[in-house]
């Protein structure tokens, strides 16, 4: 799978996979009809695709609405709508757009939509602003998405003020109360005929509440709806996984080097083609498996080239290995001499291995090397899968991504 920019020669399959959004929006038909690289030059028109062996099976069409905001046209594709692979195309776009420092993006989708199509949206971050309406046949009503970036870091504790200065920036009427907040839609943006009730959001130990209906809000749903924030748990350490070239390039992009090179990987622009891993699962020891939660970012260390990039979980399987082989279709690439020194030998997890699925995978302008790790933290040794400080990790970062 490539995500890559459209070319002109691409406009032909274009024009049919957006036939639908044609019919509905004009816009889309101006946007195609203009496109050529001058006038994507002009007017900050993107149409990134999925591409697989020459075919086209993805578009997204999107066009500035301010310096630090994008609207989707349109979002077209082939195949049915909970493939996999759509999800990480969208995580794609968004990271590319993350690259730009946007802060906010819209989307109009018919509400005659395939259902399908708003989970998926709602999978990376869309969340629903509203609806608009008609009382024209020929003008179908629309479900506002709009998906926040937020490049922030926060702490757990200070979630229930982080949550209530959210909600106040979305313009929700706020109700204080001790240790908790309600709130509900200012009544004056509300349809005719409606009204909202008041929910409370409050923290009971170390959990946020939402109510109703009564449930726990979790970290990693946070973390998806205003990606990029991260939150930190409390004593949470980030990951540390141990791999060799062979098994890190069927995960990640890891391209050919030389070991004294300085930069590892090239900038990654716009109008260069990526490879889109569909194999995102990898093995570890299970002895860190009581620490792994969705969104615990994960570091990548490769052998003799250092740490490439960081991740975040999104998934993880206890279990034995023929039961992940048999679960996972990937397994079939695995190394199985590899897997079973990964396996427990010993103790209450004998005989069981850690599978863990990651995604929003990011990889750093250059390697960080093990001499460098060494000396932002002399107890640093790459050995099995192991945790490491926030402060370690923080500095790897930003020596990754040349700050």
């Amino acid at each position: 799978m490539i995500f890559r920019g459209a070319e002109t020669r691409d406009l032909p399959t274009l024009r049919r996979l957006f036939s639908d959004w044609m019919s509905q929006d004009a816009s889309v038909v101006n946007c195609l009809e203009s496109f050529s690289h001058t006038s994507k030059a002009d007017s900050g028109l993107e149409c990134q695709i999925l591409e697989h062996e020459g075919d086209i099976l993805a578009s997204i069409l999107s066009i500035p609405e301010s310096p630090n905001a994008k609207r989707i046209l349109g979002f077209a594709s082939s195949v049915a709508w909970d493939g996999h692979w759509l999800k990480r195309f969208l995580e794609h776009q968004i990271m590319d757009w993350e690259d730009q420092g946007i802060r906010r993006v819209g989307f109009r989708v018919p509400a005659t939509a395939d259902r399908q199509l708003l989970g998926l949206l709602r999978s990376v971050g869309f969340f629903s602003e509203g609806l608009s309406s008609s009382l024209q046949l020929d003008k179908p009503a629309r479900i506002h998405l709009c998906k926040h970036f937020l490049y922030d870091t926060i702490d757990e504790e200070h979630l229930l003020d982080f949550l209530k200065n959210v909600f106040q920036l979305l313009g929700y009427q706020i109700r204080e109360e001790e240790n908790a907040f309600s709130f509900r839609p200012t009544p004056t943006l509300l349809l005719p005929f409606l009204f909202a009730p008041w929910h409370k959001i409050s923290r009971m130990g170390r959990e946020i509440i939402l109510q109703p209906p009564i449930r726990r809000i979790e970290l990693h749903e946070l973390e998806t709806t205003f990606y990029p924030l991260r939150v930190r748990g409390v004593d949470e350490k980030p990951l540390l996984l141990i791999m060799d070239g062979k098994s890190a390039t069927r995960l990640i992009d890891l391209h050919h080097y030389e070991l004294d090179q300085r930069s590892l990987f090239p900038r990654a622009t716009l109008c260069r083609g990526r490879t889109t891993h569909l194999t995102d699962i990898t093995c570890t020891h299970p002895s860190v498996a009581r620490l792994v939660r969705k969104g615990l970012p994960l570091l990548f260390y490769v052998h003799r080239v250092g740490a490439v990039g960081w991740a975040r979980v999104e998934d993880w399987h206890l279990d034995d290995p023929t039961l992940i082989y048999h679960k996972f279709p990937q397994s079939e690439q695995w190394d199985k001499h590899e897997i079973e020194s990964r396996v427990a030998g010993s103790g209450p997890l004998a005989g069981k291995l850690l599978a863990v699925r990651f995604h929003w995978f990011r990889p750093f302008r250059r390697a960080v090397s093990f001499e460098r790790m060494k000396a932002l933290d002399d107890t640093f040794h790459p050995q099995r899968t192991r945790t490491v400080s926030p402060q370690l990790f923080r500095s790897v970062l930003q020596v990754g991504k040349g700050e």
